[in-house]
């Protein structure tokens, strides 16, 4: 009786590995359960919108904008983000003009605009670290105001995620409710989904509310998960690699000269490190490898990880170990099987000869067949004829075995008397 219930259990622990839940007046709902996080992966896009949940617990770091970075066009406000962070209440906001009124209106009067500066100097707004900003839209006299949240607000700065939950509303009141939360495991996932995480700020404790538009962007936040970074570090730093093929388009970082590399070289991984380069917005992840000619390059988290354009040594040589065992034991396991076939034909031989004699039961086991044969012997050696024919001779009648490529067997009284085709 207690192996029938531990029984039972088992069954029900791996059915699907699903949960299920009773809600009430709403009968039996089954939840997915969520995918556990691995350290593997960055905050990115997932399909099922429960899976999301994995990302609980985890710490994001703020990537820091680059100070080398030069914009091709001009930007307006590159300071600034809209309406991608909010408190989960209002908070007040002195409004400071950054035009004078001259430079709004220009041939108008100060006073009435002194006058209209005074009667909205002070505002309130969800935005997190609010700041009220006034730019002219390039290319024209029109001038705008908005709140905003500066980026040196944000970069450099560790946030917990205490939670994920979607939304239904872009209105700033709604997105701070928790009210009008939706629980992720109540949808299915979408592109179209605004999703809210609700990140503590590691240092004054505080909880901001982080908009994401579309969950398929969120790849592009500039967010990196701590757990992940220090994951690859400790994974591929200090520790030799291997080249899965043939590589270019990689430059020496010393002399700016190209690097060719070669499939199975071998390389170091010296680093694994945010850099401020003029290429990119952002400070950006690489992985700095060297090898025994004195060739630095820099390697990105993509070609790395996503394209797998490297291996660490210690997985490569585990790979080929499983390689070769797989092809010992293939070896084994055709050497059974060649072993098996031949005791097998061995015993099939001595079966023949024991029904047929020494000559016919050699000739039978191996297809042929001689003058003298039985027909018993001719279809154990040949198979069954495609047709049988009878003929008529001066002396008698024969039966005529018909087979492929024109080859006959002719038989009279049961014995093979002629062999025609071959």
């Amino acid at each position: 009786m207690r192996f029938l219930f531990a029984l039972l259990l088992l069954v029900c622990f791996k059915s699907f590995g699903q949960i299920t839940i009773r809600e009430e007046n709403t009968g039996e709902k089954i939840v997915q359960k969520p995918k556990a996080y691995d350290s593997l992966v960055n905050i990115s896009y997932q399909k099922k919108a429960v899976d999301f949940y994995q990302f609980i617990g985890q710490t994001l770091y703020y990537i820091p904008r680059s100070k080398k970075y030069v914009p091709k066009y001009e930007v307006t406000m590159k300071d600034s983000l809209t309406e991608n962070f909010y408190y989960k209440n209002k908070v007040s906001v002195k409004k400071i003009p950054t035009y004078t009124y001259e430079q709004l209106n220009p041939g108008f009067g100060t006073k009435a605009g002194e006058k209209k500066y005074l009667n909205s100097a002070m505002d309130s707004t969800y935005i997190y670290a609010p700041s009220f900003e006034q730019y002219k839209v390039i290319g024209t006299n029109e001038i705008k105001g908005v709140f905003h949240t500066k980026i040196a607000a944000l970069e450099g700065k560790y946030f917990t995620i205490l939670d994920v939950v979607l939304k239904n509303s872009l209105e700033p009141r709604d997105l701070a409710s928790e009210k009008t939360d939706v629980k992720l495991e109540d949808v299915d996932g979408g592109v179209n989904n605004i999703y809210v995480f609700k990140l503590k700020d590691n240092i004054t404790k505080d909880t901001i509310l982080w908009k994401v538009r579309r969950d398929d962007g969120i790849q592009h936040a500039p967010f990196i998960l701590v757990s992940f970074f220090t994951k690859l570090k400790k994974k591929y730093s200090s520790n030799n690699l291997i080249a899965e093929r043939d590589l270019s388009g990689f430059r020496d970082i010393n002399t700016g000269n190209e690097v060719y590399i070669k499939q199975n070289d071998k390389w170091t991984c010296a680093d694994f490190s945010f850099v401020d380069t003029k290429e990119n917005f952002r400070l950006f992840p690489y992985f700095f490898l060297k090898n025994n000619k004195g060739e630095e390059i820099r390697v990105t988290i993509d070609d790395m990880i996503e394209k797998g354009r490297f291996i660490t040594e210690n997985d490569f040589n585990a790979r080929e170990a499983r390689k070769l065992q797989k092809q010992e034991d293939l070896n084994k396991q055709e050497i059974a099987k060649q072993a098996k076939m031949a005791k097998d034909d061995e015993e099939s031989r001595r079966v023949l000869v024991k029904m047929f004699g020494e000559k016919y039961g050699n000739l039978v086991h191996n297809s042929k067949v001689a003058i003298g044969m039985t027909k018993e012997m001719c279809e154990m050696s040949w198979g069954k004829p495609i047709s049988v024919n009878t003929i008529k001779f001066s002396n008698g009648v024969a039966e005529q075995w018909v087979y492929g490529w024109k080859n006959y067997l002719y038989f009279k009284n049961n014995v093979l008397i002629k062999i025609q085709g071959l």
